[in-house]
Formats: C-alpha cells, sequence, structure tokens
C-alpha cells in the first residue's frame, strides 16, 4: 500500500520514504518541505507505527504511544504546526502506587544516586551515561529495591514502553527516569495521540 503527500500528488517521486510511522512521515514531510517529490509506502492499513489510539465507549484510549513529554521539543513544534499544541492536557491521575516504610530505603538510595550522578544522566547527552552502565534494570532492583515494587512499578512501567525485560535493560534508563520524573512534566493529546500522525499524513 502507498501513498503520496498531497503536494506531490501526480508528480513522479524522486524520493521513497519507507514506513509510515512518525519517524517515517515527518522525514517525508520534511522532504515535501524541501520540494522534493515523496512517495511513502507503508505495509499496515493505517499510519502511525507505535502512535494509536482507538474509540472505548465514546472515550479515546491510545493503544501505543500515549504521553508528550516537556522536553520533547520537536515534537511541540510540530504539533504547533498543525494546531495540536493547544490539545495537550495533563493526564489523569490513575491508581496511585503503594509504597511501604520497606520500600524508603531502596527509593532514597536511588534518589542519591540520581543526585550525585546528575549531570551523567542528561537525556540530551546519552554518552555521558557511560559509566553508570554497569548492570540491568533488573539487578539494580534485586540489589536495592523489594521484589513487590519492582513487579508492581518497574515492570509494568518499562517493559510496556521498552517492549523487552528488565533483564535487557540498563540501569541507567531508570536512574535517567529518576531525574526525568523531577524536572520534566507529561500531557496528552485531547482525542488521542493517533491524531498526531494522523495529521501529519493529511
Amino acid at each position: 500500500r502507498s501513498r503520496r503527500t498531497p503536494a506531490t500528488q501526480g508528480a513522479e517521486p524522486r524520493v521513497v520514504v519507507v514506513g509510515a510511522g512518525v519517524s517515517g512521515l515527518i522525514a517525508a514531510r520534511r522532504l515535501a518541505d524541501a520540494g522534493l517529490s515523496v512517495l511513502v509506502l507503508e505495509q499496515s492499513d493505517r499510519v502511525g507505527g507505535r502512535v494509536a489510539s482507538a474509540e472505548l465507549n465514546s472515550c479515546a484510549v491510545d493503544a501505543g504511544a500515549s504521553h508528550i513529554w516537556s522536553f520533547y521539543h520537536r515534537t511541540h513544534l510540530w504539533l504547533d504546526r498543525f494546531g495540536l499544541r493547544d490539545q495537550l492536557v495533563r493526564p489523569g491521575a490513575g491508581e496511585s502506587l503503594r509504597i511501604e516504610p520497606r520500600d524508603l530505603p531502596g527509593l532514597g538510595r536511588s534518589g542519591l544516586e540520581v543526585a550525585l550522578r546528575w549531570r551523567r544522566l542528561a537525556l540530551s547527552r546519552p554518552e555521558r551515561a557511560g559509566p553508570v552502565d554497569v548492570g540491568s534494570i533488573a539487578d539494580y532492583a534485586r540489589r536495592h529495591l523489594r521484589p513487590g515494587f519492582t513487579e508492581a512499578a518497574l515492570r509494568p512501567a518499562f517493559e510496556w514502553n521498552a517492549f523487552c525485560s528488565l533483564e535487557e535493560l540498563s540501569q541507567v534508563l531508570l536512574l535517567q527516569s529518576g531525574r526525568l520524573f523531577l524536572t520534566a512534566r507529561p500531557s496528552v493529546l485531547k482525542g488521542g495521540l493517533g491524531r498526531f500522525p494522523l495529521a501529519l499524513a493529511a
């Protein structure tokens, strides 16, 4: 299945973009903005890749990626372009995680590690985190966190987003997440984040 961007319909394509996920669509848009004729090829019957929304009981539900973080500066520029940025809202409060007193020493140690390694954990400079990459999240959790906390908090948060196990993910990601939650805020898009790739492809 193929689709041409409206700006280049009828012209012979000079560039082919394989995949109509968000990255592919943005690549196609940037190429079209530069005056090139672009053909986007996508094997599925929809655009967006891992970004998709569905309607459930008259509510939009994100079936893939769901949050836009405040440090996604380039994404915010694209949302501005399509008039979607003013439709970002703070996510609703979910079920709160139960933290037990025995969790506090491990969480306190993790917080201290984040503070001590703050500069090395900068998301904009991933190469700085090399010396911190000494084990997996699973290894870190076994050393410092209660098994119940790992199963209730870490596995759902990281495995759902990364599509791999805690044994395969570096502890850097866990510590960077600690820094992230201290400095950034998430938003969701009214009507579902699936509106974003649809705007890119329109």
